[in-house]
């Protein structure tokens, strides 16, 4: 048996285009639908946005797992994080939480 793979949930189709074809796109980040536990859904990067807070805030308590963005990081989205020379993949893979974690997580992340 082969281990599961991620699924990067996006929020626009063109968001990450070096993401492989067998890898799913959402059109909005607003999104409900039977998912399992290797779905990871990545949103914004905007942790003063209460619209975008209240969409993390709500996907976490649904039991998605979310990338919460290193301090680092100071784009608001994939598309400049790729323009700035960023290793998005890798972000997304080392920044992935769920459950208490990404509660917790969310919770620093919010107040940056």
């Amino acid at each position: 048996m082969t281990k599961p793979k991620k699924t990067p949930v996006m929020k626009s189709p063109a968001g990450f285009p070096e993401l492989a074809n067998q890898e799913i796109h959402i059109m909005d980040a607003t999104f409900n639908y039977p998912a399992t536990a290797q779905e990871v859904t990545e949103l914004w990067h905007q942790p003063r946005n209460k619209e975008v807070c209240k969409i993390i805030d709500k996907t976490i308590k649904e039991g998605y797992k979310v990338v919460i963005w290193p301090q680092n990081i100071q784009q608001k989205d994939i598309n400049e994080m790729v323009l700035s020379g960023h290793n998005v993949k890798k972000i997304i893979r080392d920044n992935t939480y769920c459950g208490l974690e990404a509660t917790i997580k969310f919770v620093a992340w919010k107040r940056i």
